[in-house]
C-alpha cells in the first residue's frame, strides 16, 4: 500500500485529463503508485527519454547531469567526503513484467528498454572518468533471469529485489 506524505494529488484532474478511472481508483486507495499516473498524463514519453537517450534535447538534459554530478564532485573534494554512485536500473530494463500497466496509464514504450543500458554507459564512464566509485546493477539483475525484483506494476524493489541487492550494495560500500 502506498502513503503519500505531504503531497495531495488531484485525482479529478487525472480523469479528466484522460487517466483510466479504475487506475485512478487504485491510486486512492493506495494499491498503485499515484506518481505513476502523473508521469503518464505529463510527460508520457519519460521512459523512452530517460532509458534510450536519443535526440539532441535528451543528451543536452544528460549533459546536465554529468554536469551536476561533476559539481558534487568538486564539492566532496573540497570537504573530504566520500562520494560513490551506485545505479538502479529501471524495471523495464529488466523484463516485460510492467510493460502493459505503464502503457496502459499512458506511457509510450519501445521493446529496445528492454536491452538499452545507455544511461548506465554514460553514467559509468563518467564516474571513470572522474575517479568516482559505482556499482551499477543492471548486469547483476538481467543475470539473474526470471526473478521479479521490482513491485507490481511499479519502479520499486519489491521485497526479494531488496534481498537480493542488499548484500551487493553492502559489500561495494565496505
Amino acid at each position: 500500500k502506498w502513503t503519500i506524505l505531504a503531497y495531495s494529488f488531484k485525482y479529478g484532474d487525472m480523469i479528466r485529463n484522460g487517466a483510466d478511472p479504475q487506475l485512478v481508483t487504485l491510486a486512492k486507495a493506495g494499491k498503485i503508485n499515484p506518481w505513476l499516473l502523473e508521469e503518464g498524463l505529463e510527460y508520457p514519453n519519460a521512459r523512452l527519454d530517460n532509458l534510450l537517450i536519443e535526440g539532441e534535447t535528451n543528451m543536452e538534459a544528460w549533459a546536465k547531469v554529468g554536469d551536476a554530478i561533476i559539481k558534487i564532485d568538486g564539492l566532496r573534494k573540497k570537504i573530504g567526503a566520500e562520494f560513490i554512485i551506485i545505479t538502479l536500473p529501471d524495471t523495464l530494463q529488466i523484463n516485460r513484467t510492467n510493460f502493459d500497466f505503464y502503457s496502459r496509464i499512458g506511457l509510450k514504450l519501445d521493446n529496445r528498454m528492454l536491452v538499452t543500458d545507455k544511461p548506465q554507459k554514460l553514467l559509468k564512464e563518467l564516474c571513470a572518468d572522474r575517479g568516482i566509485p559505482c556499482l551499477d546493477l543492471l548486469p547483476i539483475l538481467r543475470a539473474e533471469k526470471g526473478q521479479e525484483f521490482f513491485r507490481l506494476n511499479d519502479n520499486h524493489f519489491n521485497s526479494s529485489g531488496c534481498r537480493f541487492v542488499e548484500p551487493v550494495i553492502f559489500d561495494f560500500i565496505l
